[in-house]
C-alpha cells in the first residue's frame, strides 16, 4: 500500500533537495560495492494443476525487495521456468495461470544462491475465503495472444479504436490508417473468422462499436492460402475479433449528427448485424468540416490490402502501380478552405452453401472542395510574380471488390475476384496573374476493372497453383486554357487532351515441392503483356499539334527458381527471377528495352527470437516500364505554364534496395522497440530537362537518367507503464536523398534531407483526470547547385480531459512554429469537447475545434522546384463549433 504526502510551497525545495541528496547517495553507494552485490542467484522450479500435470500456460512474475515486479516470465511446455541474475535480499514469486488460483512464495536470496521454488495451483472452482481471484487480461497460446478487452476499457469507448491503443503492445494511428503489433503491420482485420472487410483494417477500427467485441486476438504467423506457398503465409500478423452475444440476430451500430456555428455539419453512422450465415456492415457520413470520409487508404483495401498486394514478386512495383491507377482518387489536398464530402459503403461476407463463400465490398463517394491560395515566385532567370488562385474541384467515385472462393475438398480452392472502379472528376480555376485574367478548365474520366482467378490443388506437402489476372484501364484527361485580355507570353485560347488505354495479362504457374517440414523449393514460369496506347491532339502555343498515338506491347517472361525456409526461428527465401524482355509496336520506335535478359536475385532471411522478437534482411532487384504519359513524343501541354516532351529511350526502370528491419515486443513489460533502415538506387529511372520557353511557360522533357540514391532510417521506441496507465512513445525518422535532374540540358543534381522527431506521453486512468503532451520537431532541406531551402516546423500541444461516470470533458492547446528559408511564421489551435451520456444509448456532445479561427487560418509554405523557388500562403480550412448527439443502438 501507497501513502499519498502533501507538500507545502514552502517546504517543496528543501523536500526536493533532500531526495535528490539521498538519491545521489545511495546511487554512490550503489558504485562503491557493486561487485559484492551483482546478482548471480538463480530461481528455478515447476509449476502443477491441482491434477498433478504440468500448466504449460503459467506465468511466472518476480517481485523485488519493494514488492514492485521485476521480472515476468513463461512457463516452457513442460511447466518449469528458470530465471537468472535474480537481485539479492528478500523477493516474492508468483505463479499465475488461466483458470486457477494464483499463488505466492518468499525466498531470500544471497551470493549466488540456486533455489527451487516449485508451485501446485488450484482450479478456480475451489472456494477458497480471503482469496480474491481476478483472471489475467492477456492469454498467450503459442503464436495467439488474446486481449480480453473489457479489462482494459474504461467503459466509454464507442468505437474500437478508442480502446485498441490501451492493449500492450498494439497501436492504431488514425492519420495513417495502420494497425501495428510489436511494430509489425498488421495485414487484415477477421470478424469471427471472416475477412469481412478484405484487408481493411480503418473500417473496423473506427466503426465497430468497443462494447460488441470481447475478444481481441491477435495471430502472428497466420496461415492461409498464399500464392507463392501454396497454402502456407507464416509471415503474416492478422486480428481476429470474437464479438460478444449481444451482436448475434440483430442489427448493433451508432449514429451520430453535429452542428453548428457557420453552417457546419458533421454526420457519420454505421451498423452491423451478423447473421448464421451472412454478416454485414452499412457505413455512410458526411460533413462540411473539412473531415475526409474516403482516403488513400480505401484504394490499398479495395485491392486486398496490404497482404494482397504485398504478396507479388514485386511489392513496391505492385504498390505504385496501383496508386498510378487511382491517381484521380488519390488527388486529396489539405491545403483547402472548403470542402464537402459523403460517402456509403457496405461490406458483407455470406455462405449460401457449405463450400461457396461470397465476400462484396462497395463504397461510393463525392468530394468538392476549394483551394485559395497567393503565389509569389522566383525563378532562377530573376523573374518574380504574382499568381492568386481561386480553384473548385469535384469528384465522384465507385469502388467495388467482389469475390467468390470455392472449395470442395481440403487440399483444392478455387478463387474468383472483380475489381473495379469509376471515376469522374471537374475542375474550375480563376486566376489573376501578372495583370491577366485567366480561366481553367480540367476534366478526367478514369475507369479500371481487374480480374483475377487463382487455382491451387495440393498433394500431399506439395501444391500445384495457377495465377491469372486480366485488367482494363482507361483514363481521359482534357484541359482547356482561356485568357480575357491579351498577352504576349500566352496564346489566348490553349487546349490539349490525352487518352490512355491499358490492358494487362498476366499468368503465372508454379510448383511448390516441400522437401521437409521446414524447406520447400518453388519452381514458377510467368507471363506478362502489357499493351497500351497514349493519345494526344491539342495545340500548344496557339499552333496545331498533330494528332499523335503511340500504340506499345511489352512482354516479361520469366522464370523462378528459389528455396525457402518458413518455419523455426532461422527463415529464408533464396533464388532469382529470370526476365526476358520485349517491346513491340505497328509505330516506328524509339523505345527499346534495356536489358534484354536480367536476373533479379531473391533474398530475404528473417530470424524470430520469439514470437515478439524478429529481425529481417531484404535485398530486392525490380524491373518495370516507364509510366505511360511520358512515353509519347509530344508537345503535349499540362498546364498553361508547362510543356511537356519525351525523349525516354529506355522503357525498364530498374530499381535495387537493400532493407533491415528490428522489432521487439514484451508484453509483460509493456515495451515496445522498432528499427527499420533501407537503402535504394535507381539504375535508370525517370526525370526532367527543364528550360524556358519564355519568362513563364517552361519546357520539361522526360529522360532516363541513373544515380538516384536514397537512404531512410526510423526507429520507434514505446513503454507502457504497468505501475500506472502511462504509455512513453518516441520515434524518429531521417531521410537523405539524391536525385538526378538537367536544366538547360546540363547534368545536375538535388541532394535532400529530412529529420523528423516526435515524442508522446499519455496516460489511460479509467477514472478522473487524464492527460496528454506531444512535441514534435521536423526539419527539411534542399539543395542544389542552383537553389536552396529550408523548412523547420515545431509542434507542442497538450491536452487534459476528466472522466467521471457519466461525462468527459476535454481541452487541448498547440502550437505550431513554422521558420521558412529565416522567415517565421506559426499559429495556435485551440479545441474543447464535452460528452454527457444520458443513458447507456444516447450521448451528448459538445465538440469545438481550433476556436481562434474560425472564420480563417491562413499559413505559409516553400514551394522548391529545380529551377524556381517561391512562397505559398494558404487559406486553410477554419475551424469549427458544433453540438449534437451519439446514439447506440
Amino acid at each position: 500500500m501507497y501513502k499519498k504526502a502533501v507538500f507545502t510551497r514552502s517546504t517543496i525545495t528543501q523536500w526536493v533537495a533532500q531526495i535528490l541528496a539521498s538519491r545521489m547517495f545511495f546511487a554512490l553507494f550503489t558504485l562503491c560495492f557493486v561487485t559484492t552485490l551483482h546478482a548471480q542467484n538463480t530461481l528455478e522450479g515447476t509449476v502443477k494443476t491441482d491434477s498433478l500435470s504440468p500448466n504449460a500456460r503459467c506465468t511466472i512474475v518476480i517481485y523485488d525487495k519493494d514488492d514492485k515486479p521485476w521480472q515476468s516470465l513463461a512457463c516452457n511446455e513442460h511447466g518449469k521456468y528458470r530465471a537468472e541474475n535474480v537481485p539479492s535480499g528478500q523477493v516474492r514469486v508468483e505463479a499465475k495461470a488461466i483458470g486457477h488460483v494464483s499463488q505466492s512464495k518468499k525466498a531470500f536470496l544471497f551470493g549466488t544462491t540456486l533455489m527451487q521454488l516449485d508451485f501446485e495451483l488450484k482450479s478456480e472452482a475451489i472456494n477458497l475465503k480471503g482469496i480474491e481471484v481476478k483472471s489475467s487480461p492477456i492469454l498467450v497460446n503459442g503464436d495467439t495472444t488474446t486481449y480480453f478487452v473489457s479489462r482494459f476499457s474504461t467503459g466509454r469507448e464507442k468505437t474500437l479504436k478508442e480502446v485498441v491503443n490501451n492493449l500492450p503492445g498494439v497501436r492504431y494511428d488514425e492519420k495513417e490508417n495502420t494497425l501495428t503489433v510489436n511494430g509489425k503491420r498488421v495485414s487484415k482485420v477477421l470478424v469471427q473468422g471472416e475477412d469481412l472487410y478484405q484487408g481493411n483494417v480503418s473500417t473496423p477500427m473506427e466503426n465497430l462499436p468497443a462494447a460488441g467485441v470481447e475478444h481481441f486476438k491477435v495471430i502472428d504467423n497466420y496461415s492461409e492460402y498464399n500464392v507463392f506457398s501454396g497454402f502456407q503465409s507464416s509471415n503474416q500478423t492478422v486480428v481476429d475479433l470474437s464479438m460478444n452475444k449481444s451482436m448475434h440476430g440483430r442489427l448493433r451500430g451508432q449514429a451520430e449528427a453535429l452542428g453548428g456555428l457557420l453552417n457546419k455539419a458533421n454526420a457519420r453512422g454505421s451498423g452491423m448485424r451478423l447473421g448464421k450465415r451472412m454478416m454485414t456492415n452499412i457505413i455512410v457520413a458526411g460533413n462540411n468540416t473539412g473531415e475526409q470520409t474516403m482516403k488513400p487508404t480505401d484504394i490499398v483495401n479495395i485491392n486486398g490490402g496490404y497482404n494482397e498486394m504485398l504478396s507479388t514478386d514485386d511489392p513496391m512495383a505492385s504498390i505504385r502501380k496501383t496508386f498510378d491507377d487511382y491517381a484521380m482518387m488519390l488527388d486529396y489536398r489539405e491545403n483547402i478552405y472548403r470542402r464537402n464530402n459523403g460517402m456509403a459503403s457496405v461490406n458483407t461476407v455470406a455462405s449460401p452453401i457449405k463450400n461457396l463463400k461470397i465476400l462484396w465490398n462497395g463504397i461510393v463517394g463525392t468530394d468538392c472542395y476549394r483551394i485559395k491560395s497567393i503565389d509569389q515566385y522566383e525563378y532562377l532567370g530573376g523573374l518574380t510574380y504574382t499568381d492568386s488562385t481561386h480553384e473548385q474541384q469535384s469528384k465522384q467515385h465507385f469502388l467495388s471488390n467482389i469475390k467468390l472462393k470455392f472449395s470442395n475438398q481440403k487440399n483444392m480452392e478455387l478463387m474468383l475476384s472483380n475489381r473495379s472502379y469509376l471515376g469522374k472528376t471537374n475542375g474550375n480555376t480563376d486566376r489573376m496573374l501578372q495583370g491577366l485574367d485567366i480561366d481553367e478548365l480540367t476534366k478526367g474520366k478514369l475507369a479500371t476493372i481487374n480480374n483475377t482467378l487463382t487455382w491451387l490443388y495440393r498433394h500431399g506437402k506439395n501444391v500445384f497453383s495457377y495465377h491469372a489476372d486480366l485488367n482494363f484501364l482507361i483514363n481521359n484527361h482534357l484541359y482547356r486554357f482561356n485568357t480575357r485580355n491579351a498577352s504576349p507570353l500566352f496564346a489566348p485560347h490553349l487546349r490539349s487532351e490525352m487518352k490512355i488505354n491499358r490492358l494487362e495479362f498476366a499468368g503465372s504457374a508454379q510448383y511448390v515441392r516441400r522437401f521437409a517440414h521446414d524447406y520447400f523449393v518453388r519452381l514458377a514460369l510467368r507471363h506478362k503483356l502489357q499493351t497500351f496506347s497514349t493519345t494526344i491532339k491539342g495545340d500548344s502555343l496557339g499552333t496545331n499539334n498533330p494528332f499523335i498515338e503511340k500504340p506499345l506491347r511489352f512482354n516479361d517472361n520469366g522464370a523462378e527458381l528459389s528455396l525457402n525456409k518458413d518455419q523455426g526461428k532461422f527463415r529464408f527465401g533464396l533464388g532469382g527471377v529470370l526476365h526476358l524482355f520485349n517491346i513491340r509496336s505497328s509505330q516506328q520506335l524509339k523505345l527499346n528495352v534495356s536489358p534484354k535478359i536480367a536476373l533479379a536475385p531473391l533474398f530475404n532471411i528473417t530470424y524470430r527470437a520469439s514470437m515478439m522478437h524478429y529481425i529481417e534482411l531484404r535485398l530486392k532487384s525490380t524491373y518495370q516500364p516507364m509510366s505511360q504519359n511520358t512515353l509519347f513524343d509530344g508537345p503535349y501541354i499540362s498546364d498553361f505554364k508547362r510543356m511537356n516532351f519525351s525523349q525516354i529511350d529506355n522503357i525498364l526502370a530498374h530499381t535495387t534496395e537493400l532493407s533491415a528491419m528490428q522489432a521487439y515486443g514484451n508484453f509483460l513489460k509493456g515495451i515496445t522497440l522498432f528499427n527499420m533502415i533501407a537503402l535504394s538506387y535507381n539504375h535508370n529511372a525517370l526525370t526532367y530537362d527543364y528550360s524556358m520557353l519564355n519568362p513563364i511557360i517552361s519546357r520539361a522533357i522526360s529522360r532516363n537518367a541513373s544515380g538516384g540514391k536514397a537512404l531512410t532510417a526510423s526507429s520507434m521506441i514505446e513503454k507502457k507503464m504497468i505501475s500506472i496507465p502511462l504509455n512513453i512513445r518516441l520515434y524518429g525518422v531521417i531521410s537523405l536523398a539524391r536525385s538526378p535532374f538537367f536544366y538547360q540540358g546540363m547534368a545536375q543534381t538535388s541532394n535532400s534531407s529530412a529529420l523528423n522527431l516526435n515524442l508522446r506521453l499519455k496516460t489511460f486512468y479509467k477514472r478522473g483526470f487524464n492527460g496528454e503532451l506531444l512535441a514534435g520537431a521536423a526539419w527539411a532541406n534542399s539543395k542544389s547547385d542552383m537553389l536552396n531551402s529550408r523548412q523547420n516546423d515545431y509542434l507542442l500541444s497538450a491536452e487534459l480531459a476528466y472522466i467521471a461516470n457519466k461525462w468527459q470533458a476535454t481541452a487541448s492547446a498547440g502550437q505550431h512554429w513554422r521558420k521558412v528559408n529565416g522567415t517565421n511564421l506559426g499559429y495556435t489551435a485551440l479545441r474543447l469537447a464535452m460528452e454527457y451520456d444520458l443513458n447507456k444509448h444516447l450521448r451528448l456532445r459538445l465538440v469545438a475545434q481550433d476556436m481562434l479561427n474560425l472564420k480563417q487560418r491562413l499559413m505559409q509554405e516553400r514551394i522548391v522546384d529545380n529551377y524556381f523557388a517561391g512562397t505559398r500562403n494558404i487559406h486553410y480550412m477554419p475551424g469549427n463549433v458544433m453540438v449534437g448527439a451519439m446514439v447506440t443502438f
